[in-house]
């Protein structure tokens, strides 16, 4: 599934890119997102040790903790605890990788990069919300709010 991810990703970067008038091959995009991937790897890693040694799991991940009520069924209908979810320093880190990689690889100035990072970056918080909502209308009548 991640390698898909990847493909998926890749390719829009690649197409916004193209868009805003810069020229670049397909493998070079998809390097930098596997590249970029990394911190999220690695926060994976450290999320794994800390469930190890303390027996908890993190349950409100990135600023989410800050709006977190206790209920774990209602979160995926609270719009900001998703996004604030999708905010923390590894998935910042990584975007930060890919605005590095696509301004140099691709030669454009960084705002155009930035630009393009975070038109991925909300399309992906969109995707997110949109499917949890979904879901959470098709199996609302089985959990209780």
């Amino acid at each position: 599934r991640q390698i898909i991810d990847w493909l998926i990703v890749a390719l829009m970067y690649w197409g916004l890119i193209f868009i805003f008038r810069n020229k670049t091959k397909y493998s070079k995009i998809l390097t930098i997102v596997v590249i970029s991937s990394v911190p999220i790897l690695i926060s994976n890693i450290v999320n794994i040790f800390y469930t190890l040694f303390t027996g908890k799991m993190i349950i409100n991940p990135g600023l989410s903790g800050l709006v977190a009520s206790g209920k774990v069924f209602s979160y995926s209908l609270n719009l900001l605890y998703m996004i604030l979810s999708r905010v923390d320093i590894f998935i910042l880190w990584g975007l930060i990788f890919l605005i590095i990689g696509i301004a140099i690889s691709c030669k454009m100035k960084v705002w155009k990069s930035i630009s393009i990072v975070l038109i991925v970056y909300i399309l992906s918080i969109i995707v997110v919300i949109t499917t949890s909502s979904i879901s959470m209308m098709f199996l609302g009548g089985i959990f209780p709010r």
